[in-house]
């Protein structure tokens, strides 16, 4: 599940990408959306928002956060 906001919307985007509904605002959701299943995407992407922090921790960037899951090839 997702641990933030920014995580979410970064994961909705991805999906979005992956099924065509939107074309890849940058390079990372492009190279996310190459590596991570869309299964994964689609759980995380959709899943609430309710309770979760706008952000991981202190000044995590989006940049960042892809890194960190495509480096873990979901």
């Amino acid at each position: 599940m997702p641990e933030s906001k920014k995580e979410r919307r970064f994961m909705g985007m991805v999906h979005a990408v992956q099924e065509g509904k939107i074309k890849a605002p940058s390079s990372n959701i492009a190279e996310a959306a190459k590596k991570i299943k869309p299964s994964v995407a689609k759980e995380i992407g959709s899943s609430k928002e309710t309770g979760l922090p706008e952000s991981k921790g202190s000044g995590m960037k989006v940049r960042t956060m892809s890194h960190k899951i495509t480096r873990h090839k979901l």
